[in-house]
């Protein structure tokens, strides 16, 4: 039943987006998710997989190709669908694993690999494709990302320590990251609601058209993952490909294209969640139907 909470909270965000306010809420609450999974974490799992590879070298070659097939049709439609399918994994990924049950260390490793491969893609991309002359410096990619990780991989270091050294074990709020996750959906969802509703002046045709190439995108990006998994990987690698970092989308678009363009990773954003809310209500089932099986 709690998993409705997640669809109500994309609902909420949609039509009825006052939380767009408390916004700057959402890096806090991520931090909070990620400081609980990394309690779960272990550093001696860690391994690297070909599909770690895999999931960069597609996004990257994908987009770039179809970047150059589209922008003589649409030049914007080209940027939209250039930036959602090389986006790196999103921050998240790892918590939504986490209440998956399944590979922690996986998605970590992704998260990493995929953030700090576009900290050098995007820059380049961009001035070659896009905006001429544009500078990014790496360092104004990677930091948002390395503080919201480092901060909370940290701290749950530091606790997992403390707690080794006095024989304590770490008792954790049952279901916390998942009411977590559900603030962090509305909040997200309702700023990206808001956006729409204020800041994008276009013919709503257009708008349409951005949302429909995006949801085939979506389908695609967790499929494709799905397909590129190792045995026994195959969720970790599609959340890896499929969940976006679109608050990264967000300011690259604002900040070097036009708000149009920002347009696609605020629609991902609602398609992504759908589908996280829908893994999550599956795998709710699973255990009842193993719960109740003889």
């Amino acid at each position: 039943m709690k998993n409705f909470l997640l669809v109500a909270a994309i609902i909420l965000g949609v039509f009825i987006p006052a939380g767009a306010s408390f916004s700057f809420l959402i890096k806090y609450l991520l931090m909070g998710m990620l400081f609980f999974t990394f309690l779960k974490m272990s550093i001696k799992k860690w391994r690297l997989t070909k599909s770690h590879l895999l999931i960069p070298l597609f996004t990257f070659s994908l987009s770039l190709i179809l970047f150059l097939l589209l922008k003589d049709i649409n030049l914007d439609l080209a940027q939209v669908v250039f930036l959602s399918i090389a986006a790196p994994t999103a921050i998240a990924a790892p918590s939504i694993i986490s209440l998956l049950k399944g590979n922690i260390d996986y998605t970590f490793i992704s998260v990493l690999i995929t953030n700090f491969a576009s900290a050098v893609f995007f820059p380049v991309a961009l001035s070659l494709l896009i905006i001429e002359d544009v500078f990014i410096p790496v360092i104004d990619i990677l930091m948002p990302v390395l503080t919201v990780i480092l901060i909370p991989f940290a701290a749950a270091i530091l606790l997992r320590f403390i707690s080794g050294r006095s024989n304590g074990k770490i008792k954790l709020p049952k279901d916390l990251t998942f009411y977590l996750l559900v603030i962090n959906i509305y909040l997200g969802v309702a700023k990206a609601s808001d956006f729409v509703r204020n800041d994008v002046d276009t013919d709503d045709n257009i708008i349409f058209g951005i949302a429909i190439a995006i949801a085939v995108i979506t389908v695609m990006n967790f499929s494709v993952g799905y397909f590129f998994g190792e045995k026994n990987l195959k969720i970790e690698s599609s959340q890896s490909l499929g969940q976006k970092n679109n608050a990264f989308l967000i300011w690259i678009a604002l900040t070097f294209i036009n708000p149009l363009v920002a347009v696609g990773p605020v629609c991902y954003i609602v398609y992504q969640n759908f589908y996280i809310s829908y893994q999550l209500y599956r795998k709710d089932k699973e255990k009842v139907i193993a719960s109740s099986s003889p």
